[in-house]
């Protein structure tokens, strides 16, 4: 009987990063440009209009807020549209890379009928995920409510029931872990759902469900050894954020607010260029890293539990 192997699979994507670094450089690059480009679409005419009400004494025009608000929004939705739409490619790109080793063409990116499939299956994954989560939120915050009420009518009558008020935490606290533990289970349930649907090039989310039983607890700790080092990269990168974020504060604090920002966007925004670089940095091994380690030992499971499959020789 086939059997996840832990280590094999949590260090698949190490595998992929140190056999083609340039690949997983360039996922990470092309988010970070995306990320950039829409910054400096929208940021521009953002902060011409923040210094524009901040020279007239901090009192906006209709017109500034809603030049504001439609620029903020309109940053909003294509960042969201355009980050998941990329993120889906290099989904692809990560389970090509260990599915698909000789594929590197492209940085084993495409835009194919496999990535089309990959969209359908993602959204009805995202939709299972919040839909349980829902239905679960909803007695919990009932039984929480019912609690913080008598806790309140107590206290309204002069006899505070801290015990209850107690309760009415832990009833919080122990929903939310069943709620991220029922999650994790699910994601682990359906994920090799997303390989299979795109290696068939059809919808077979579910038929994960069946391949994945009795595989759950050994496919939780590989993903737990991913996260690990995942985590490790990220506090670094938090940590180079941080300190940059407090070296611009610094800077920014040697001058009067209103004068600071009254001046030309370009003089304030070039302040806070160091920050923006470091950030999008951040996205360039953070996106590569991170989509080359979980998708990588998702596909690697999914090879562990199926030997005997071929690669598919028809690439999209």
């Amino acid at each position: 009987m086939a059997e996840i192997d832990i280590g094999d699979a949590a260090m698949a994507g190490v595998r992929t990063i140190t056999r083609q670094p340039f690949s997983v450089f360039v996922w990470g690059l092309l988010m970070a440009i995306l990320v950039g480009a829409l910054f400096l679409i929208f940021g521009g005419g953002i902060a011409t209009t923040i210094s524009t009400i901040v020279a007239s004494g901090g009192q906006p025009t209709p017109e500034q807020i809603i030049g504001l608000i439609g620029g903020a929004f309109g940053f909003i939705c294509l960042l969201v549209i355009g980050v998941q739409l990329l993120d889906l490619v290099i989904r692809a790109a990560a389970i090509r890379a260990e599915l698909e080793p000789d594929a590197h063409k492209y940085a084993y990116m495409r835009a194919g009928a496999q990535e089309g499939w990959l969209l359908a299956t993602s959204f009805v994954f995202w939709l299972v995920l919040v839909g349980a989560n829902v239905a679960m939120a909803i007695p919990i915050a009932i039984v929480s409510a019912a609690a913080s009420v008598g806790s309140i009518v107590s206290g309204a009558q002069g006899h505070p029931d801290f015990g209850m008020t107690a309760g009415a935490f832990g009833v919080q606290l122990i929903g939310r872990l069943i709620i991220a533990a029922v999650s994790i289970w699910l994601w682990l349930r359906l994920s090799l759902g997303v390989v299979m649907t795109y290696r068939e090039r059809e919808f077979r989310l579910f038929e994960s469900w069946a391949l994945t039983r009795g595989h759950v607890w050994r496919m939780f700790l590989a993903m737990l050894l991913v996260v690990l080092m995942l985590l490790a990269i990220y506090i670094v990168f938090w940590v180079a954020c941080l300190v940059t974020l407090g070296v611009t504060i610094a800077g920014v604090a040697g001058h009067d607010p209103k004068a600071f920002f009254s001046q030309p966007p370009s003089v304030w925004l070039g302040a806070l260029t160091p920050l923006f670089v470091v950030f999008l940095l951040g996205i360039v091994i953070t996106v590569g890293v991170g989509n080359a380690m979980i998708w990588g030992a998702v596909a690697r499971m999914w090879r562990q539990l199926n030997p005997d499959a071929e690669a598919p020789k028809a690439f999209a």
